[in-house]
């Protein structure tokens, strides 16, 4: 069963892929087309000296965004809760061991220190991560709220997989956030796929 929901995943991943890959043809070959057509429509054309010059020289930059780094620090922090196996302790009621309470009572205890200091740095008054207006946000909170809450969800479920021993070496950490990182990898695909067809259209249409 688990076979074949993972093959039918990447069926869909490759679909997708694909068509994100057509598109982007598509507006290369249409941009070039319309603009040779009607040498008046006020666009350009991705296939010109200054279409190519921008697809690549700009190839960095428009993939270089704050979304790419909230998807390796989810994928980080999943490869971290997969391989601790806290969710199947929460998922499934069964009479924890000694270790499994410690761990979730360690945890417990560390979120809330984590959320004592969220609070006294963005919700009180003149508050360090608050915006110069003193807004929440719009602010360095707002900001980084996705990757705190990653760095959060990370070093939690490191904890709780040294508690209850799953992670016993330095090195088994840096495993199990590379397994996190490969089970997002169609993912990142994906978003560099999209993100310059998006920028593509932009380019073509003078936005």
């Amino acid at each position: 069963m688990k076979s074949k929901l993972k093959n039918l995943f990447y069926l869909n991943i490759t679909i997708i892929i694909c068509s994100l890959l057509l598109l982007q043809i598509m507006v290369v070959i249409l941009s070039w087309m319309i603009k040779t057509i009607f040498p008046e429509f006020n666009g350009r054309s991705l296939l010109s000296g200054e279409g190519v010059r921008w697809f690549l020289g700009n190839f960095t930059k428009n993939v270089a965004s704050n979304i790419l780094v909230w998807i390796i620090l989810l994928g980080l922090s999943w490869g971290a809760i997969h391989s601790s196996k806290i969710i199947q302790v929460l998922k499934y009621s069964h009479i924890l061991s000694y270790k499994e309470r410690l761990g979730l009572q360690i945890i417990l205890i560390e979120i809330m220190v984590w959320f004592s200091g969220i609070v006294l740095l963005s919700f009180i008054p003149h508050a360090t991560m608050l915006s110069i207006t003193g807004e929440l946000f719009s602010s360095s909170f707002s900001k980084s709220i996705i990757p705190l809450i990653a760095f959060i969800v990370l070093l939690n479920s490191i904890s709780y997989g040294f508690i209850v021993g799953r992670f016993r070496k330095g090195s088994q950490i840096i495993e199990a956030l590379s397994n996190g990182i490969k089970q997002i990898t169609p993912y990142i695909i994906i978003y560099i796929i999209f993100i310059q067809l998006f920028y593509s259209v932009k380019f073509v249409l003078l936005i």
